[in-house]
C-alpha cells in the first residue's frame, strides 16, 4: 500500500482531528491572506500615485538675496548623482519667434472660460504667445535646450514620444539643428517628422518700443511689434529639423487659481507648444544676442561662458526620500540655493499608505507566527495520540522517510482545502474592510493637513502635478484582485509554515525506539 492511499485512510478514519485542523488552517489563512492582499493592493495604488504625480525637484534661489551664485554644472551633477535621484538634467529656457507658425491652443473646459469672455480673447488677454496686430502676426515659442537624450519630461510621465525618435548624444554633444514638438503644434501647423520649420532668435528694443508703442491699463503689450525690423536690435534665422513628436500624458489644461491674485494662469499652453533643442544649440543662440546686449545678462550674475539660467531637474527615485534627498543636496549647493520638490502632494497620501502596510505587515508576521507556533503544538499533539500506531509500522520495518511522507501528505491534503477557502475569505475582507480604513484614514489625513496645492509650487514644477488627487480617484486604484505572483507566494508562505510545523512535530517521535512505545 502506498503512503497516499494509507495517508487517506488514515484521514477518513479521524474525520474529527482534519476538522479541527480544516478550520484552523482556515483562520490562519484568512488573516494571512487578508494581510497579503492588502500589501499587494497598496503597493499597486503607490505605483498608480507616482505615475500621476511623480517625484520630481527643482533648485530655486532666495529672491531676497542681491547675489546669489549660480550653481555649476559640476554641482547640479553632484546633486544628481545622490542615490536618490533616478534620473536628472539640466536646461535652459530662451524664447524664438515666427511670423508662420502658429500657436496650438488645446480644448479648454467652457467653465473655465469668464463669463462674458470668448476662448480667444481669455487666451489674448494673458498675451501668450502673440498677437495679430499692426498688420503683421508674431508667435513667441517657449525652447528649451535639453543635455541628455532620454528627457527628464518623458522619464517623468509629463509627455511620451508618439513618433520619430529622439535627439541622440552625438546630437546633443555638437549642438546639432535638431527639435522635438508636440503632436497639437504638429498638426496645426501640417508638420510631419522629418520637416524643417524656420524661426527667428530675435532680441528687442524695449525700451524704444514703450517709447513708440501705447499702454492699455497700465500694461504695454510689446508682442504687437514684435513683427517690426525697426524695433529688433538682432535677429538670426535659425532652421530646425523635426526628428520627434510627443504627445501630452495629461488631460490637460490646469488653472491655477491663486490664492491672493485669484489670477487665472496657464501652464499647460506652453507645453503644447514647447520646442526641446540641444543645450549647446541653445547655447550658441544665446551666444548670439550677448554681443548685442552684454550688459543684459551681467545684471543677471550671468557670464559669457554661463549665459543661461540653467533649470536642473531631478527625478526621485521614491517619494518617501525627498527629505533625505533635500539633506544631502543642500551640503552640495551655494548659498542662497534650495531644493523644491513635489513631496508635499504625496505626504497625505504616503502617511496614510504607510499605516496600513504597517497594519498589514503587523497581520502577516503575527499571521506567519501564529500558524507556526499553534500547528506545531496541535500537531504535536495529535501526532503523539498516534504514537502506537506509528511505532507498529517502524516495527515493520516501514523507514521514518515514508512515515513523514505519509503523515506530511495528510496535512497537506486537509492544508490545501482550508488555504483555498481562507485566501477567498481573506481576499473578499481586504476589499471590504482594508478599503473601509484606507479611505477614512485619507480623509483624516486631509483634514490635518491643507491641500499641498496651497503652498505655490515654481512654475516648472506645477507641471508636474496638473490636479489634487482625490480620495476616490486614488481608492479606485485600490486593486486587491488576485494574481498569479501574489496567489504563488500565499501558498509558498502557508505551506512553508505548515510543513515546517509538520516536520518538527514528527521528528521527535519517529526518532524514538518502537519497542519503548510499545512495550
Amino acid at each position: 500500500m502506498t503512503i497516499v492511499k494509507r495517508a487517506f485512510l488514515s484521514m477518513m478514519r479521524s474525520p474529527v482531528k482534519n476538522t479541527l485542523i480544516l478550520l484552523l488552517v482556515v483562520v490562519l489563512s484568512v488573516f494571512l491572506s487578508l494581510g497579503m492582499s492588502t500589501r499587494t493592493a497598496i503597493h499597486h495604488m503607490e505605483m498608480h500615485l507616482r505615475e500621476r504625480l511623480p517625484a520630481i525637484a527643482t533648485l530655486t534661489h532666495d529672491a531676497r538675496a542681491t547675489q546669489a551664485k549660480t550653481p555649476s554644472l559640476e554641482m547640479i551633477a553632484a546633486v544628481g548623482a545622490l542615490p536618490y535621484v533616478r534620473a536628472y538634467d539640466f536646461r535652459s529656457w530662451t524664447f524664438l519667434f515666427s511670423e508662420t507658425l502658429e500657436w496650438a491652443i488645446p480644448s479648454i473646459d467652457d467653465a473655465f472660460i469668464p463669463e462674458g469672455m470668448t476662448k480667444e480673447e481669455m487666451i489674448l488677454s494673458y498675451n501668450l504667445g502673440g498677437v495679430t496686430s499692426l498688420g503683421g502676426s508674431v508667435n513667441r515659442f517657449q525652447v528649451g535646450g535639453v543635455n541628455h537624450p532620454y528627457l527628464t519630461d518623458i522619464q517623468a510621465g509629463l509627455i511620451a514620444l508618439d513618433s520619430g525618435r529622439l535627439m541622440t548624444e552625438i546630437e546633443i554633444e555638437t549642438g546639432a539643428h535638431v527639435a522635438l514638438v508636440s503632436r497639437d503644434f504638429a498638426e496645426v501647423n501640417q508638420l510631419e517628422v522629418g520637416a524643417i520649420i524656420s524661426l527667428e532668435n530675435n532680441l528687442f528694443d524695449h525700451e524704444a518700443i514703450a517709447e513708440y508703442g501705447s499702454w492699455t491699463n497700465g500694461t504695454l503689450f510689446s508682442s504687437n511689434y514684435w513683427h517690426m525690423d525697426a524695433f529688433k536690435i538682432a535677429n538670426q534665422l535659425i532652421d530646425l529639423e523635426v526628428v520627434g513628436i510627443f504627445d501630452i500624458q495629461r488631460d490637460f489644461i490646469y488653472l491655477y487659481y491663486a490664492q491672493e491674485m485669484m489670477d487665472i494662469v496657464f501652464f499647460g499652453v506652453e507645453l503644447y507648444n514647447r520646442i526641446y533643442i540641444p543645450h549647446r544649440l541653445q547655447m550658441e543662440l544665446v551666444h548670439y544676442l550677448t554681443q548685442y546686449e552684454p550688459d543684459l545678462y551681467a545684471a543677471y550674475g550671468m557670464t559669457e561662458d554661463h549665459p543661461l539660467m540653467l533649470e536642473p531637474m531631478f527625478l526621485l527615485s521614491d517619494p518617501r526620500d525627498a527629505q533625505q534627498f533635500v539633506q544631502a543636496a543642500q551640503a552640495v549647493l551655494p548659498e542662497n540655493w534650495f531644493i523644491e520638490d513635489t513631496s508635499a502632494a504625496f505626504a497625505p497620501f504616503i502617511s496614510s499608505m504607510d499605516h496600513m502596510l504597517w497594519l498589514a505587515n503587523l497581520i502577516v508576521i503575527g499571521a506567519v507566527g501564529t500558524a507556526v507556533s499553534i500547528l506545531t503544538l496541535l500537531f504535536t499533539l495529535l501526532i503523539h495520540g498516534r504514537r502506537h500506531e506509528i511505532s507498529i509500522y517502524r516495527a515493520l520495518g516501514e523507514t521514518k522517510q515514508k512515515m513523514l511522507g505519509q503523515l506530511l501528505v495528510e496535512v497537506a491534503a486537509v492544508a490545501t482545502v482550508a488555504m483555498m477557502i481562507g485566501l477567498f475569505i481573506g481576499n473578499h475582507l481586504a476589499h471590504t474592510i482594508s478599503r473601509d480604513m484606507l479611505t477614512h484614514e485619507l480623509i483624516r489625513q486631509e483634514q490635518e493637513n491643507p491641500s499641498p496645492f496651497a503652498n505655490q509650487l515654481p512654475v516648472e514644477l506645477i507641471l508636474f502635478t496638473p490636479e489634487s488627487m482625490s480620495i476616490e480617484e486614488l481608492i479606485d486604484t485600490y486593486d486587491v484582485s488576485l494574481n498569479w505572483a501574489s496567489t504563488t507566494l500565499f501558498f509558498s508562505v502557508q505551506f512553508g509554515s505548515i510543513l515546517f510545523s509538520t516536520t518538527i512535530s514528527v521528528i521527535y517521535l519517529i526518532r524514538l525506539n518502537p519497542k519503548k512505545i510499545l512495550f
